[in-house]
């Protein structure tokens, strides 16, 4: 008896820890690698209490072990995307300039009515619908049009673009070729942007956004800016003395 409540503990507190460390989201927002692990750790964790023969060590280090394998998917995710996207896939656009692509629909085997109701869900109607994607984790991301966003600039007299949304059209030294052809522009209007900010190789950017009139947000990698390394630097010999 005090030895099943013993274990019980044990599970709950390392399957706990386990959990936290995979870090803070919710059920919907687990990624397909998280899932896997969160269902191998519930059945790893479980096997101790249910079969008295199993060595309860053994299969805490196994959730270890699940951990560290969860920990080295994200670092390779995060050095080299293209593993991100071998593994997990890209996100799909579904509606485009208000427009139902299907082929996407069929690609997702996502039906109309299913649509529709994630659409009720999130209490819009599809023809205020600019932009729809479906994420790597399933979500449906909404982007309304401007005349559905709530107050517009234009209800203020501002001036409005055509697009309601900028687009990441470099992410972590990688181009996103889709969304600079979604924003308009091409790979020479790139080149000669980065050129103007003194930029060599698009490997140097963290992040640029862009929408149809231009780039948005613009940012170098820290490692790449020497500024920022001599800044670094400076505070370090500071903290010393």
């Amino acid at each position: 008896m005090w030895l099943l409540i013993g274990k019980t503990a044990l599970i709950y507190v390392v399957v706990n820890i386990a959990m936290r460390c995979m870090g803070k989201r919710q059920v919907g927002e687990l990624s397909t690698s998280e899932v896997i692990v969160a269902f191998l750790i519930s059945e790893v964790a479980s096997a101790p209490l249910s079969n008295p023969e199993v060595c309860v060590w053994m299969n805490m280090i196994a959730i270890f072990v699940l951990v560290g394998m969860e920990f080295l998917y994200s670092y390779l995710s995060m050095k080299w995307p293209f593993f991100m996207t071998l593994t997990q896939g890209r996100p799909t656009v579904i509606i485009e300039n208000g427009t139902i692509l299907e082929e996407a629909l069929l690609r997702n085997r996502l039906t109309i009515m299913e649509l529709n109701e994630e659409l009720r869900l999130k209490n819009i109607n599809i023809a205020d619908v600019y932009l729809a994607i479906i994420e790597n984790n399933g979500q449906l991301s909404i982007i309304p049009t401007n005349g559905a966003s709530g107050v517009t600039r234009s209800d203020l007299g501002v001036n409005v673009q055509s697009s309601p949304q900028d687009f990441a059209v470099i992410i972590d030294g990688k181009i996103l070729e889709d969304n600079l052809k979604r924003v308009g522009k091409n790979n020479k209007w790139l080149e000669k942007y980065l050129r103007s900010k003194n930029v060599a190789s698009e490997k140097e950017i963290l992040a640029l956004y862009a929408d149809q009139n231009g780039v948005t947000f613009f940012q170098k990698k820290l490692s790449k800016n020497k500024k920022t390394k001599k800044l670094f630097k400076t505070a370090k010999k500071t903290e010393k003395k």
